[in-house]
């Protein structure tokens, strides 16, 4: 049977390696010591030179130099270790698509942190630091996207939301009227769990209510909309409610805070009372002057 030996190191080969053990050069680079063609694989691409054999003494861990002559790819290129080689043909290629895959990574990696930076001074005119003259480049800045700016509601889209604000203010009205008799009834009742769950009503109520106003407040009308006025008569509404159960939450806020509240009671009705005209939260009144008039009508 043929011996193998490796073409960069001589070290002898088993039989079907597709490596060396010594120096690992790859398969295709290993030649048979007999010299005959029909013993070279043709997908190695090695030839001897003149067709002469090259017996095992002279392969065999023979010094790379010296037998460099002997080999040759079918191109023409001696395929044997050389200090300008470095690297085994067969493994170059690996190597440099490393490299070239690692310095490729770098550039994309300092390329996205240069344009990533939007602080970054730009340099002024003047001269860079090779001599050349350079000039200040301005930035350019973003263009809106129109798209992304939301059309104002259509006048039937508006209406339609401010009957739903409207019909909301009869809904608040009677949880209104029902914070009213909780309080009567319990503003110095001996539990205080009872007083602070009353509490908790009128509270949910007033947040109720200024959440809806919020609402009112953020929504935009085409300049030539037909609504203009009933929408602010729907915010004018919202703030009268408000300005009904906001006297009564801090009463609620000061009763709650005293475990006995029957000694405090004067201060806690006077909490209630202190914005009061002729004996009355003047908020009642506005709230009822504008609140029929103050309908949407379709237009």
């Amino acid at each position: 049977m043929a011996k193998y030996y490796c073409s960069w190191c001589g070290a002898e080969l088993e039989p079907g390696a597709h490596y060396c053990n010594e120096c690992g050069a790859r398969a295709p680079e290993i030649i048979t010591v007999d010299g005959s063609r029909d013993a070279i694989d043709r997908m190695r691409g090695i030839d001897i030179v003149g067709g002469e054999s090259i017996p095992a003494s002279d392969t065999q861990r023979m010094d790379k130099g010296a037998i460099s002559d002997r080999v040759v790819v079918s191109g023409g290129r001696a395929t044997r270790y050389s200090s300008e080689s470095g690297i085994p043909k067969s493994r170059k290629h690996i190597v440099i698509g490393v490299a070239a895959a690692a310095c490729l990574v770098v550039a994309l990696v300092g390329f996205y942190f240069i344009w990533a930076d939007k602080n970054v001074d730009l340099p002024a005119s003047g001269n860079s630091l090779d001599g050349t003259e350079t000039t200040q480049v301005e930035a350019i800045a973003p263009t809106e996207n129109v798209a992304d700016t939301p059309a104002a509601p259509s006048d039937s889209e508006v209406y339609t939301q401010l009957v739903s604000y409207y019909e909301n203010l009869g809904i608040y009205k009677n949880r209104l009227f029902t914070c009213l008799d909780e309080f009567n009834n319990g503003f110095v009742d001996p539990s205080q769990a009872v007083r602070e769950g009353y509490y908790a009503n009128a509270l949910s109520l007033l947040e109720d209510l200024q959440n809806d106003l919020d609402n009112l407040n953020a929504m935009e009308l085409a300049d030539d909309s037909v609504y203009v006025e009933d929408l602010e008569n729907q915010k004018l509404l919202y703030e009268y409610m408000i300005g009904r159960i906001q006297p009564l939450v801090d009463a609620w806020a000061l009763s709650v805070s005293y475990d006995d509240p029957t000694t405090h009671s004067e201060e806690i009705l006077a909490e209630l009372s202190k914005d009061y005209v002729n004996g009355e939260n003047p908020n009642i009144a506005l709230y009822d002057n504008l609140y029929w008039q103050a309908k949407p009508k379709q237009k």
